[in-house]
Parts: structure tokens; sequence; C-alpha cells
């Protein structure tokens, strides 16, 4: 019995990691996504290009331009929760300038009454700097909660959220290089989470039901 116990145990326990790993987002309702890539290019030849795309999943859209003279592209990436670009030029008998940027925007219902936790990172490589932007509302009460832009650290936020609200979460992010020679990248992400309940009361909760299960089988032999 004690043994049959502590392999119980061990699986409730990794039952609680596996909770605890897919605790982002467990405790939301997704009500409407919306992402949008954007970019254009130009040469000292002539030479250019745009795009602006619109969709309610993930994009990706890459684009460039090379010849003789100057080799630059790039990509904007806007999936959910992250929003990332990079920009390039490499020129040597010309100047030009490419811009490459994504956003995100997700509107939701939490399903409890309670604190959430959001989580925002940011990076950046090459000496230039991508411009950032982090937004979050609650919608039915009009307020805008966090208004960030081009804050260089990993942040966190905790509120108070309500069941009957919704809630809108934005991220942004964008690239643009322009000379003779650069290179840019940034990347925003966010991560949304509820309260789960800990391992240890998961463990508690798993004994329980082994001690309560062992006594009706012993209940029904006693009959």
């Amino acid at each position: 019995m004690k043994r049959r116990i502590a392999r119980i145990s061990i699986m409730v326990m990794l039952l609680c990691m596996v909770n605890n790993a897919k605790a982002e987002m467990s405790n939301i309702v997704i009500l409407s996504e919306y992402y949008r890539v954007w970019g254009d290019y130009s040469t000292g030849h002539g030479y250019s290009d745009s795009y602006e795309i619109y969709s309610d999943s993930p994009l990706y859209h890459s684009l460039g331009f090379e010849d003789d003279s100057i080799s630059l592209g790039g990509f904007s990436n806007a999936d959910e929760l992250s929003v990332n670009t990079f920009s390039f030029i490499n020129a040597w008998e010309t100047t030009g300038s490419i811009t490459h940027n994504a956003s995100m925007s997700l509107t939701f219902r939490p399903e409890y009454s309670g604190d959430i936790i959001i989580n925002f990172s940011w990076s950046r490589d090459y000496l230039s700097a991508p411009y950032y932007g982090v937004d979050f509302y609650d919608l039915t009460s009009g307020i805008k909660l966090i208004d960030y832009i081009n804050h260089w650290s990993f942040e966190a936020f905790n509120f108070f959220v309500d069941p009957t609200h919704e809630y809108n979460l934005y991220l942004s992010v964008g690239t643009q290089t322009a000379g003779y020679f650069d290179g840019l990248a940034g990347d925003v992400s966010a991560d949304i989470y509820g309260p789960v309940p800990e391992p240890a009361t998961l463990l508690l909760l798993g004994l329980g039901a082994v001690v309560l299960r062992r006594k009706t089988q012993l209940g029904s032999l006693a009959k």
C-alpha cells in the first residue's frame, strides 16, 4: 500500500509540473486576435518596394533587394504574444534604407476574479535601437493600464482583473536601417499568467483521493 501511494504521489507531482508548464494563458478566454506586418525599402538608384498585411492569424513576411552596389533586406514576424523584426543594409556605391514593422493585438476575458501577472521582455541587437510599444487596456472601463515605449529591460506587472471585463494587449516593434552599412534586430514578447494550484496543494488533493478510494474499497470488502 505504501509503495502504491508513493508511486501515485510521484505521478501527481509530475502532473503538477506539466500543469505549471501549461499555466500560461490557461485562465483566459481569447475573444479576438489581430496581426499586422509592414515595411518598405528604397535605394539611391530609384528602386523601391513596400508591403502591409493584416490578418487574424500570425504573419511572417520578408522583403529585400540586391544588385552589384547594394544589398538590403529583413523580415517582420507577428505571432501570438510575440513580435520581432530584422533589417540590414550593405551598400558600396549607393545608399539606401529599409524598414520592417510588426504588431499584434489580443483581446481576452479572464475566467476568474483576482490577480493577473503579465511579463514583458524585449531585446535588441547591434548598436542602433529599434522602437518598441507595449499597451494593456481595460476595455470595459476604458482605462489604459500599461503604456510603455522603448524601455530596455524585463518588466513584470500585476493587476486585479474582473471576469466581467474585457482586456486588450498590444505589442509592436520596428527596425529601420539607412546609409551604407547597418544591421538591426528587435523583439518583444509577453506571457500572461493567472493563478494555478500550487504543487503542494495538488499533491495533497491527489493523496486525499488515494486514501478515500482505499477506504471505499475496504468498506466494500467488509460488507
